[in-house]
């Protein structure tokens, strides 16, 4: 009777969890978490934490675990008084439902390990101990809602609650429903660090005077993230040295090493790989390229009347050939193989870059246009569109998608539809323009970050047939640091404008250092004086002589709606554009299209150049959880390589000469190797 109850109850708090939607319960893995907070309702008739009876309210909790070798450790503490126990992971599991909650059930096997100072928990209460606690949000989603299991493991890592939310403990001994022990806290800060370490980052290589085969002094730092048992240095994939490090308390947060490796001939590509158990994390790689040691490049030209032998390299009109036998033929007219052809010459000075933009534009630039549903500026922002489409050109609509009325009886809905058809964008501008920083928004905290960008995206998301927003826009251009974290917790957005308007004017560079702060410019009649940095022409020539991305904000055209721009100067702009971009020169992409190849470009590196038998083989450095995220086609320029066929996963790329003379084509980061034949 005893075990078979037990078991009804873990049942019951099992149907609990999935009444309120269950999404994936996780492996075990070592892990480690803490929380904290102020006790707002609880109890103490067991007498864990002092007098048995005694009020818990107003006292402050700390509940911290982690595993160890197939135990959860746990400690709960209430105002200085703390006591631990053990969980065998059998017992435990993690799910993602309302709220992320941890849970375990004690049974008969578990007492034993309870531990209360230096006194059993079971000696010290005179029975058996059942014990429950969980975090949870008081909102009707979770943050990580939408997120397969894998990205969902990921997201925990740093994951901060704030005070809206809650931490729950409860203890109760067998057959004594008196002598039981709860508390409800809130949650002043939740810190989660999964399995997987953080990310090592390659601090310093000293190659001063350096040259293939003298050696690297190299040093790596993981200040942030789950802490890793053990590193390994790769270079070029391969193991050059490794270590193992401290996880005495105090030294799992900030970690360092480093070891002398020596450099190879060719490039270099330098990994730092931390590991927790099976599970590791690689830093961004360092590369180092020394071209006077390349085989190919000490290949020497094919000499008439000089002999061969076998597993020497010449090359011959462009093209690299290795011996299999004593010869002295000629490799392009040899018919008796005595010559195997490698590759073509060019494997020993090609080099390959992914371009700043996409198709080697000198820059990029995007059109936004706010408030969509702003009703009064309707006609204006349908005439802006038109101008767009007669030039082929794309935009982006922000929406508020709350003001937009039903569609049985209004346009929006419709218009926004084809806005997508015709190749523009739609983003986020909120529910329904509401001031981040007033009362209704800010003061509600989780529940107006809800409405304001939860409800509005799955409402578009409901009415556009499944279209996913990947960009927002605060209204006023404002907004708290907790509002942001907010946003960045939905997984779905790549980024925002900068929410601060004084400090986002102006260029963004090519390497994007936060993708939720870009800077823009939003037109006003009063910035279009000559030399204006802020006007129209001078946005665009800061944007080309930067090389970076303007980002242009529109309210509407031709109408009395705030700041809407009169059409002639509108359509000279698009013109300009227009003309720019079928130059070559420049860019005009959606805003989530140009930041996705940014990001792209930034988090999936090319690895090195390698000479396969007959072509030249160029791939991606192992993709990071960021490259996957951002992962779209980049444009890369070949320089070296005329004339060369480009294949990947067995299709020929398109390929065209770009304007200094190197071959351009586009490659998919996750599809595989591209050959180069």
């Amino acid at each position: 009777m005893h075990q078979s109850g037990t078991r009804q109850r873990a049942q019951a708090w099992r149907l609990c969890a999935a009444s309120v939607g269950l999404l994936s319960i996780l492996p075990a893995a070592a892990f480690t978490s803490a929380s904290s907070g102020i006790i707002v309702d609880g109890y103490d008739r067991a007498g864990l934490f002092g007098p048995a009876g005694a009020s818990l309210n107003g006292k402050p909790y700390r509940l911290s675990q982690e595993e160890r070798a197939g135990q959860l450790h746990v400690q709960v503490s209430v105002d200085g008084r703390s006591f631990s126990y053990q969980l065998p992971l059998s017992a435990q599991s993690l799910t993602f439902a309302q709220s992320l909650s941890i849970r375990g059930h004690g049974g008969p096997d578990v007492v034993d390990s309870l531990q209360h100072g230096a006194t059993g928990i079971a000696a010290a209460t005179g029975g058996n101990l059942h014990l429950q606690h969980m975090h949870g949000m008081q909102s009707n989603d979770t943050p990580l809602s939408g997120l397969g299991p894998q990205d969902q493991a990921r997201r925990l890592q740093g994951w901060q609650a704030k005070t809206q939310s809650f931490a729950l403990f409860r203890a109760e001994r067998e057959h004594e429903p008196q002598a039981h022990t709860f508390f409800m806290a809130g949650l002043d800060r939740l810190q989660w660090n999964e399995a997987t370490p953080g990310q090592a980052k390659i601090q310093f290589v000293d190659t001063h005077g350096l040259s293939s085969g003298s050696l690297l002094q190299i040093g790596w730092t993981k200040w942030w993230g789950a802490p890793a048992q053990r590193w390994q240095l790769l270079r070029n994939g391969v193991e050059v040295c490794h270590g193992v490090l401290p996880t005495e308390a105090g030294a799992q947060q900030m970690q360092q090493a480093g070891c002398a490796a020596a450099a190879g001939p060719g490039i270099n590509q330098f990994v730092v790989r931390l590991c927790q158990g099976d599970l590791c994390s690689e830093s961004e790689a360092w590369l180092g390229h020394w071209p006077g040691a390349s085989q190919d490049a000490a290949a020497p030209a094919w000499q008439a009347g000089q002999v061969y032998l076998a597993g020497q390299r010449a090359h011959q009109n462009g093209r690299l050939y290795q011996a299999n036998w004593w010869t002295q033929s000629a490799p392009e007219q040899d018919q008796s193989g005595a010559w195997r052809m490698l590759s073509p010459r060019f494997s020993a000075s090609a080099r390959a870059q992914v371009t700043n933009w996409k198709g080697d534009a000198a820059a990029a630039y995007s059109i936004l246009f706010d408030d969509y549903c702003g009703w009064s500026n309707d006609a204006g922002q349908l005439l802006g569109e038109r101008e767009l489409a007669a030039r082929g050109l794309s935009a982006a609509f922000g929406v508020m998608p709350g003001a937009c009325g039903d569609e049985a009886w209004s346009p929006h809905w419709p218009n926004l539809r084809a806005f997508i058809a015709r190749g523009h964008e739609v983003f986020n501008h909120s529910w329904d323009h509401g001031h981040p920083l007033d009362a209704d928004w800010a003061w509600k905290k989780w529940g107006g970050n809800d409405l304001e960008i939860l409800q509005s995206t799955r409402m578009v998301e409901q009415k556009l047939g499944g279209y996913k927003m990947r960009f927002f826009a605060f209204p006023y251009d404002v907004a708290s640091e907790e509002q942001l974290r907010y946003l960045k917790m939905r997984g779905q957005y790549l980024g925002s404008r900068t929410p601060n308007y004084w400090q986002a004017n102006g260029v963004n560079p090519a390497q994007i250092e936060d993708p939720l702060r870009l800077r823009f410019q939003v037109y006003a009649a009063a910035d279009q004086a000559a030399g204006n940095p802020a006007s129209l022409e001078g946005l665009l020539r800061d944007t080309l002589e930067l090389g970076g991305w303007g980002i242009r904000v529109f309210h509407s055209v031709q109408d009395e709606y705030y700041e809407s721009v009169p059409l002639a100067p509108y359509r000279a702009h698009l013109d300009q554009l227009q003309a720019l971009q079928q130059a070559g020169r420049l860019w005009v992409g959606t805003v989530s299209d140009v930041l996705e190849y940014a990001m792209a470009r930034q988090h999936c590196p090319l690895a090195p150049l390698q000479a396969g038998e007959r072509a030249l083989i160029l791939g991606f450095a192992a993709q990071s959880d960021a490259c996957r995220r951002y992962a779209r086609p980049l444009s890369i320029k070949l320089h070296g390589a005329p004339g060369a066929l480009v294949k990947q996963g067995g299709r020929i790329l398109p390929a065209r000469a770009a304007a200094d003379g190197g071959l351009l084509f586009e490659a998919h980061p996750l599809e595989g190797d591209v050959t180069l034949e």
